[in-house]
């Protein structure tokens, strides 16, 4: 079978270009694969960023809670030493 490639100045038969066209369309097909999987390996990446600050501000706000209620219990205790009553939020 000849090819396209074989004689540049022979005409290209029904077969060449039929071949070249899957040709393309293969590399085609492996570029958009390749790009998506890029797209989706750097996705990862910055989810996995967003997760670790996400896990981080939640550590900060229970610690932070949990200091609040400390100081809210030792408020509690200095008014009733005190003998004051709450004031209203």
């Amino acid at each position: 079978m000849k090819n396209m490639s074989d004689d540049r100045d022979s005409p290209a038969t029904e077969g060449d270009l039929k071949g070249e066209l899957n040709r393309l369309r293969d590399d085609v097909l492996k570029a958009i694969r390749d790009s998506q999987t890029e797209v989706l390996k750097a996705i990862h990446g910055l989810m996995q960023t967003v997760q670790n600050r996400i896990q981080e501000r939640d550590e900060t706000m229970a610690s932070l809670e949990r200091r609040m209620s400390t100081i809210e219990s030792r408020m509690l205790e200095i008014e009733k030493r005190l003998n004051m009553p709450p004031t209203a939020a």
